[in-house]
């Protein structure tokens, strides 16, 4: 199956002409028109209502392929995604933190790795822990918060506070809360 197929199917979907599609896409409207065509040879089946003449939409079928046809794209994403990140994390420690303390500790300690092991402290949203482990982004990440589920395992390690400090020079000094 050609992914470049469904994602014009996808398109379609969202963009609802094969003009529109074919201007997300940045090609011409009768590649469209082929794509389309072709893929339905390929499966066999009708995706597409063509009883109005100039003018095409989705059947049932055409619209449970596009939704079946996301979904398969975006498995095909995290594939890419997740095997490039593994083959980095062979050559890369990737440590991750959601507050800037752990990173800033980190990077100044000496953390001996074997000579091909690069360490790379990076900060992540405190949304992208979960995703980022599961996805091999990073090994390891410093969060606020506990994670436990079948994949991931969290442990406490301590609070971290910080402060900001203001000169008398500074303008702020003067307000007081």
């Amino acid at each position: 199956m050609n992914l470049d197929l469904l994602k014009e199917l996808v398109a379609f979907q969202r963009y609802g002409t094969l003009s529109s599609t074919a201007e997300h896409l940045m090609i011409t409207q009768p590649t469209v028109t082929r794509g389309m065509r072709r893929l339905e040879d390929e499966l066999g089946v009708s995706l597409f209502d063509r009883r109005v003449s100039n003018h095409i939409k989705l059947n049932e079928t055409g619209v449970y392929a596009a939704t079946e046809a996301a979904k398969l794209l975006k498995a095909e994403r995290d594939f890419t995604e997740r095997v490039l990140n593994y083959h980095h994390l062979n050559h890369e420690i990737v440590i991750g933190s959601v507050a800037p303390g752990p990173v800033i500790l980190l990077e100044n300690s000496e953390i001996s790795s074997p000579a091909k092991v690069k360490i790379n402290f990076q900060n992540v949203f405190p949304e992208k822990v979960a995703d980022n482990l599961k996805n091999l982004k990073e090994k390891l990440i410093f969060t606020n918060q506990e994670i436990m589920t079948d994949e991931i395992e969290s442990v406490y390690l301590g609070v971290e506070y910080l402060g900001v400090e203001i000169g008398k020079s500074n303008p702020l000094s003067k307000k007081h809360p």
